[in-house]
């Protein structure tokens, strides 16, 4: 499925990218508004996906209650991706093509 996650060939940079976009717009969905920012990150994905991570080391999602880490996969081919904050899945969603 997309846990290739930690896959590192042909990783790069995409500033806002597409699966940024997406990322950051089902973070604000499935967290019911408790995301209010999300900043962007370097794409760990490859060819197949797009995955980002939110750390301590690579910004942190801001939100009402503060700061909190988080990830975004999405398969790039489908769509289908899933976003989880702070180690807890916030849920599954399809991103709108092209991607």
């Amino acid at each position: 499925m997309l846990f290739t996650a930690f896959a590192m060939a042909g990783a790069g940079a995409h500033g806002a990218s597409a699966g940024h976009v997406a990322c950051e717009k089902q973070f604000k969905r499935l967290s019911k508004g408790a995301v209010t920012a999300v900043p962007e990150v370097k794409d760990w994905g490859d060819a197949r996906e797009y995955y980002f991570a939110w750390n301590a080391d690579a910004g942190q999602l801001q939100t009402r209650g503060g700061k909190a880490s988080g990830s975004c996969i999405i398969d790039r081919r489908t769509g289908k991706g899933f976003v989880s904050m702070n180690a807890q899945d916030l849920g599954d969603f399809v991103a709108p093509a092209p991607l």
